[in-house]
């Protein structure tokens, strides 16, 4: 699994104070960058999500 990119990450249930965040810091291996994110507002009978797109680390690896 060392070799295995992740592609996006989807966040249910994501904090109302993301909204205004287009960004986040992601941190593999010591390093940071920071990566697109988009954040969509639930209603009443949805959770509010986050997508954050293309972070770029690999599975099994911190």
């Amino acid at each position: 699994m060392d070799r295995v990119r992740v592609e996006q990450t989807i966040i249910i249930g994501a904090p109302k104070e993301w909204a205004k965040k287009t960004q986040v810091n992601v941190e593999e291996d010591g390093e940071g960058r920071r990566v697109e994110m988009a954040f969509t507002k639930g209603d009443g009978k949805s959770a509010s999500w986050a997508v954050v797109r293309d972070p770029g680390v690999v599975v099994g690896r911190g």
